[in-house]
């Protein structure tokens, strides 16, 4: 493996020796370049990622690119970094030569295993692979937030899943020990505890499971000031009066969970799914409205938008979320419903769309959202409380590709519950400002303009439907 970023950034040369990296904003550069592998990173993306601003003189670019080449030069593989004139630059990486892409490659291999004995082991050897606790560990911190976040992410998703098997194997002590250096990266982690907690009391240590939960609340409550969940306290409680039936269905739940033990499978899975409230089968929604017959323009931004949402889900990358902004009237949710509909055979799981009436006297609330949106899956029995409606959304998403418009949204934190976490959903939200508290990784596309009356004039045929004095383009 020549390049590796989960831990340090390094890259080795001959007899595994790492070489002398660039150091500044070259550094930042090189990660970013490796992050994108085989795939376009423009400039403006390079310059926000080692600057902060997209603004900055592209001189300052040229040289750390320059820098870059150097230290490929002296593995030979100076010319696998391809310069897009105009556009920006593509790092080629075999699979093999990126620890991050043999990551990616082992979990979506024990995904497809999941359910038999190769599982567990593919999850291990991915994990494996991670040489410290944060990816890009050299590289200044305030850069490539959302990559690391998303890497991260996709790293605590792999070893809770492979704790659930080794729990449901009753592997006590071997959980104890890998879960309590994640629980301390991850302290907040309601999975994470109830798996530390178990393993811990399974394993002769009820005061610190007693621990774990401590440290957990009091995250919780510095965090999000809210409470911690009923069940994880009343397993605390279960442990605490010696409870062995209580501790052992917590037990029998995560074997469940982990598909053992209760002739897991398809039909399994369907009936747990009904239980809990969700259809055996899930409907498929087509929500979109009708494509805009009259659109005309803005094909740069089609271009851009329609190539975010068509690419494919890759590994532990964060979901496409695509912000178009601008003023009432410039035709943002037409452009939306354009790429929308360009896109949706890509999202075989369904196409959601609400309007949020982010601009009107009486917004969508994010509940409300949530609700429309479990129904449209088949949901008969929707949950009260807003947080389970948000829970169960993204557990009807796992798995599936989903797109998803919102149409006029008021604030990020009007959406932020309605954002998947699975890398093969995609969102497209229309706004009249930027979305600043939006604390998910998204693309803000180029503010809209309004279109140049001639030009549309000019698209139209005489006499046409698309004579009328507003086209589709120019409506909010």
């Amino acid at each position: 493996m020549i390049y590796k970023l989960l831990g340090d950034l390094e890259i080795t040369g001959d007899g595994g020796r790492p070489l002398a990296l660039p150091t500044g904003k070259a550094l930042a550069v090189l990660a970013a370049l490796l992050v994108n592998p085989d795939r376009l990173a423009t400039k403006a993306y390079l310059l926000k990622a080692a600057w902060g601003d997209s603004e900055t003189q592209e001189a300052q670019l040229h040289k750390s690119i320059n820098a870059v080449r150097r230290v490929l030069e002296q593995i030979g593989h100076r010319d696998h970094l391809i310069t897009h004139p105009k556009s920006g630059y593509e790092f080629q990486v075999d699979e093999a030569d990126l620890d991050m892409l043999v990551f990616r490659k082992l979990v979506r291999q024990a995904e497809e295993a999941a359910g038999g004995g190769l599982e567990a082991g593919l999850l291990r050897e991915a994990l494996g692979l991670w040489r410290g606790p944060h990816p890009l560990s050299n590289v200044p911190e305030a850069l490539l937030g959302a990559e690391r976040e998303a890497l991260e992410s996709r790293r605590k998703l792999a070893a809770v899943r492979l704790f659930d098997l080794e729990l449901a194997a009753r592997n006590y002590a071997q959980v104890q020990a890998e879960a309590t250096p994640l629980a301390g990266d991850f302290p907040a982690d309601q999975r994470l505890c109830e798996q530390l907690i178990i393993a811990a009391y399974r394993n002769g240590h009820p005061a610190d499971a007693s621990a774990v939960y401590e440290r957990y609340t009091r995250v919780l409550d510095e965090r999000t000031g809210g409470p911690p969940d009923p069940s994880l306290r009343n397993l605390v409680y279960a442990i605490a009066r010696s409870d062995e039936e209580a501790v052992a269905r917590a037990e029998q739940a995560i074997a469940r969970r982990a598909g053992a033990g209760s002739g897991a499978g398809t039909g399994a899975a369907a009936r747990a799914g009904a239980r809990a409230g969700q259809p055996a089968v899930l409907a498929v929604p087509r929500q979109l409205p009708p494509r805009p017959a009259d659109f005309t323009g803005r094909g740069d931004l089609v271009a851009e938008v329609s190539w975010l949402l068509g690419r494919e889900p890759a590994g532990e990358e964060p979901e496409p979320v695509i912000v178009i902004t601008g003023p009432g009237g410039v035709g943002k949710s037409a452009l939306a419903l354009e790429v929308a509909h360009k896109s949706a055979a890509k999202y075989s799981g369904g196409q959601l769309y609400l309007d949020l009436g982010g601009t009107t006297s009486e917004p969508v609330p994010p509940g409300e959202a949530l609700a429309q949106f479990l129904r449209a899956f088949g949901v008969d029995k929707v949950p009260d409380l807003e947080a389970e409606r948000a829970a169960q959304f993204r557990s009807l998403l796992a798995g599936r590709r989903v797109l998803i418009v919102l149409d006029d949204a008021g604030s990020g934190a009007q959406v932020r519950a309605l954002i998947p976490a699975h890398p093969g959903c995609a969102v497209v939200i229309t706004s009249r400002r930027r979305l600043a508290d939006l604390d998910v990784a998204h693309h803000h596309v180029a503010p809209l303009a309004p279109l140049d009356p001639d030009r549309v004039a000019a698209h139209k045929s005489p006499g046409s439907a698309q004579g009328v004095s507003c086209t589709a383009a120019c409506r909010p």
